[in-house]
């Protein structure tokens, strides 16, 4: 069966797949604008999942698979202005502007890290610390005292399970006796300069950026 038009003749099979092909092309698009769009960042639960943390290698494989050529990707379900920077390069780049860089971009408070002096403070700092933390001083007694700091703290993490406390005293044990403060300092004097130096970061922390609020 055909139909004659303008004195041409268009088989009605033809038309049928013409109507057909454009009917799906509408379908199409009606599926793809009711679809989901694709995250353009990566969600915070997502770097909070045990999981991914424990496979981290596969996974940052993945993010520069999924984002090529995007050193810097948006977290989503987070703060405002809260990015995941994955690139060596990005990263030593951001560290660098200090005048720009929180030390401390939590709203809870957590450490980050600390690098809210100016050059001028961190080198009039540093002549009068250089000397307990140079490698020649430190190389001789730092098996020792790190040995000595992992027992003095072992009881603590087999009553506790206290990771992030154990992990503080640790450091400050070791700080306290490179210092020259206490060759063995007790628990009580650890737990003391730990509680100024999480009160020091609170305070200096919104220095450097955001901060607590």
């Amino acid at each position: 069966m055909t139909i004659t038009f303008d004195g041409f003749t268009i088989p009605i099979v033809f038309l049928t797949l013409v109507a057909a092909y454009v009917l799906k092309l509408l379908l199409s698009a009606k599926v793809a604008s009711d679809s989901p769009k694709p995250s353009k960042g990566v969600r915070l639960e997502t770097l909070l999942d045990p999981e991914v943390r424990k496979n981290h290698v596969e996974f940052n494989k993945k993010l520069h698979k999924d984002f090529p050529g995007q050193p810097v990707i948006p977290v989503l379900g987070s703060e405002p202005n809260f990015y995941l920077v994955h690139t060596m390069e990005a990263a030593m780049e951001v560290t660098a502007k200090s005048e720009y860089f929180s030390s401390n971009p939590w709203v809870d408070g957590r450490l980050v890290a600390l690098n809210t002096m100016t050059k001028t403070d961190h080198d009039r700092v540093l002549k009068t610390v250089k000397r307990f933390y140079a490698a020649s001083k430190v190389k001789g007694i730092y098996t020792e005292v790190i040995d000595r700091a992992l027992a003095a703290n072992r009881p603590l993490l087999r009553t506790t399970g206290d990771l992030v406390k154990w992990a503080k005293r640790v450091q400050m044990y070791t700080s306290l006796c490179v210092a020259g403060i206490a060759k063995d300092p007790t628990p009580e004097l650890i737990d003391r300069f730990i509680h100024y130096n999480d009160v020091a970061v609170r305070l200096v922390s919104p220095l450097g950026g955001i901060g607590r609020r």
